[in-house]
């Protein structure tokens, strides 16, 4: 499966692409919106949470992440070296 670097690259590249991973990220962020705004309804996010806001955010931390292979490979939460526990 092409990494989501290699899936930008492709878009910039052919129109037709871009315009399908447009429209899936559009699907997948109203999904999340949808989801998040439910859990707003049913109390289990504070009434003034922003679903468009989180959503929007949730995404973007996801393509973030998802452009980062060196870090998936470790799979080890970033610790700062003064916080670092020793060995």
């Amino acid at each position: 499966m092409p990494s989501g670097h290699s899936l930008g690259q492709l878009g910039e590249r052919d129109d037709a692409i871009r315009a399908a991973l447009a429209s899936g990220f559009d699907r997948w962020e109203a999904d999340i919106r949808a989801g998040l705004a439910a859990m707003v309804s049913s109390d289990e996010l504070r009434p003034d949470a922003e679903a468009a806001w989180l959503a929007s955010s949730t995404l973007a931390s996801v393509q973030g992440a998802s452009l980062s292979p060196r870090r998936a490979e470790t799979r080890q939460p970033s610790v700062a070296p003064s916080t670092a526990p020793s060995p």
